[in-house]
């Protein structure tokens, strides 16, 4: 059912930036109806938006979570993924979900912010002194950035 609502979404909003195969990728592990119900289809990042501009404290975080799922249909999980991709900068969740709607990547690639796999592996052995991954990850993320990933991984992952 969320494959046909998927394609007539993203039909209806064929004059916008959003990737062509973005319905293979809106599958209900990620999205609920509720994200159907924005038309066109990339209007739920201003809801969004609005979500996270309520300045949620980071104790706050499972009130977010079921924020972003009930009024936005972004899955509970799916939205943990986000916001540890994001390192907990709130700011960054309307620019995660616009880059995958019109990139169809989860997480998207090489955006300023948005953490994948291979940028961690890279902090990883930049850490262990692999300049060409430490100029990659300073040059995308910054050096700030690239501390506070640091220090969310060893908080949050182990």
């Amino acid at each position: 059912m969320l494959e046909s609502q998927a394609a007539a979404a993203v039909a209806a909003a064929s004059a916008s930036n959003i990737h062509p195969n973005i319905e293979n990728q809106l599958t209900d592990d990620l999205v609920t109806q509720k994200f159907f119900e924005f038309h066109p289809l990339n209007t739920v990042v201003d809801k969004i938006r609005e979500i996270v501009g309520r300045n949620f404290a980071s104790e706050e975080a499972e009130e977010l979570i079921n924020a972003l799922y009930s009024e936005a249909g972004i899955q509970k999980k799916f939205g943990m993924f986000i916001i540890a991709s994001v390192c907990g900068d709130l700011t960054l969740i309307p620019d995660y979900i616009e880059q995958f709607l019109k990139t169809a990547q989860n997480p998207p690639v090489d955006i300023h912010g948005i953490w994948t796999k291979r940028d961690d592996e890279l902090l990883k052995k930049a850490d262990e002194g692999d300049k060409e991954a430490l100029e990659f990850v300073i040059k995308l993320h910054g050096d700030k950035r690239c501390d506070l990933r640091r220090t969310f991984m060893t908080d949050h992952v182990g």
